[in-house]
């Protein structure tokens, strides 16, 4: 319970299939309402919206009406706002949508370097730590393969922002995801990029930048 109160506080929720007629669920967010002083953050539910055809008369579906009306304004007071849907199915598209704007806020970051040319050590490393440091600075996330002279001075980058704002957490912030070494090491490394990729709506590596999702 004390967990489920602190992910309320600092995460979050989409609620999906949810009739928030649990007790327990009740007593939490009233809870967390009171520690933030009647200003909990915003988290969603989704409802579907009463529809005529499924009541056998007018008045109950009015009542039916006023009724999901009242739990929508009750459920403001928590911090949950609530989108209504005309259909289930339309679920799946809002989803759909909410991961690739989640995606498109977490950038990979790949390559590995032993040596920088004519940028020098010192200018390569500060731009990579500075380029990481911005992209959290601006609310992104970012996913990184741990590379030879890359991946050191992305985590850098990321924890000179974090420092600054305590708030952030370093496992929202930073997927690091280190390439498996051996023999037989390489023949992986294309599904375990690939993977990587999974997870970023921008691929950015020492030979170029793309998209991996439509902006």
């Amino acid at each position: 319970m004390t967990a489920l109160s602190g992910d309320l506080v600092a995460k979050m929720f989409l609620f999906l299939g949810f009739s928030f007629t649990d007790p327990n669920l009740d007593y939490i967010l009233s809870r967390v309402r009171i520690s933030l002083h009647g200003k909990p953050r915003d988290h969603y539910c989704i409802f579907k919206k009463c529809q005529r055809s499924g009541f056998a008369s007018d008045d109950e579906f009015k009542y039916a009406e006023i009724k999901q009306q009242l739990a929508i304004n009750d459920l403001k007071r928590f911090g949950v706002q609530t989108l209504l849907v005309d259909e289930y199915s339309d679920v799946t598209a809002i989803l759909k949508q909410i991961e690739n704007r989640y995606q498109r806020k977490t950038v990979l970051i790949s390559g590995s370097a032993h040596e920088y040319g004519s940028w020098g050590t010192d200018a390569a490393e500060a731009f990579v730590c500075g380029l990481s440091h911005a992209l959290i600075k601006n609310g992104n996330r970012i996913v990184s393969g741990f590379g030879l002279g890359v991946g050191s001075q992305v985590i850098t980058g990321v924890l000179e922002e974090l420092y600054q704002h305590q708030g952030m957490r370093l496992h929202d912030q930073l997927i690091l995801r280190p390439f498996p070494q051996g023999a037989d090491a390489q023949k992986q490394w294309e599904a375990y990029r690939q993977e990587m990729i999974a997870h970023a709506g921008i691929a950015s590596s020492s030979s170029a930048t793309k998209c991996t999702q439509e902006a």
